[in-house]
């Protein structure tokens, strides 16, 4: 009698194990499509796919006619010449940006470096605005290497998999972005890309 309930509960404990291993492969299939099917989708339309990872709505304007003291105009070609900094910059040709994303000069380099801030958060690295504001040429020249190594990289390949959520940016990626950032400034401001409504400040300028 003994021997039958020791059975009967390692055969129990074997199901319960059998079915929980079960339930949890079922998960980690379920998890594997849904990912791929972000995938897949994020290759078909990627502003979609993003708007859906983070649940934001998206809200479409329309400007299909304008009221101007109090006429009302529905003629599309007029619509558009009374809005036209809502409509695409035609005026902005495509080589425009096209230097944003060439490679960083030492020049370029140290020009950022010695206008970083001072007293600024070093995230996890540790590393400080004030250290790299003092380093010597030789730890420029390999950070110079790293970030035109970021510019030139396609190890992410589109795929969200390899990307990560930014909780504090390190100072090494804070001078990356200043300078893409300074490039996107000066092309603003020689191709005078910001126009009326579509203005933005700018180094200087003001609002």
């Amino acid at each position: 009698m003994l021997n039958d309930i020791s059975n009967f509960v390692c055969v129990r404990k074997s199901y319960c194990a059998s079915k929980l291993a079960e339930s949890q492969y079922a998960k980690e299939v379920n998890i594997r499509s849904a990912v791929n099917k972000k995938m897949k989708s994020f290759e078909v339309n990627k502003s979609h796919t993003i708007r859906s990872v983070l649940e934001h709505p998206f809200h479409k304007v329309v400007l299909d006619h304008l009221v101007v003291n109090d006429k009302l105009i529905l003629k599309p070609n007029l619509v558009k010449s009374k809005c036209h900094q809502y409509y695409p910059l035609e005026y902005v040709f495509d080589e425009a940006f096209s230097d944003v994303m060439c490679l960083i000069g030492f020049d370029e380099l140290f020009r950022v470096v010695s206008d970083l801030s001072n007293g600024k958060a070093a995230g996890l690295s540790g590393i400080s605005n004030e250290l790299w504001k003092h380093c010597n040429k030789l730890v420029l020249d390999i950070l110079l290497v790293l970030l035109n190594s970021c510019l030139t990289s396609e190890s992410w390949e589109g795929i969200l998999m390899n990307t990560h959520p930014i909780v504090l940016i390190k100072t090494a990626c804070k001078i990356l972005f200043k300078i893409l950032s300074d490039r996107i400034f000066a092309v603003c401001s020689a191709f005078d890309v910001l126009r009326g409504d579509n203005f933005s400040v700018l180094k200087g300028t003001t609002t």
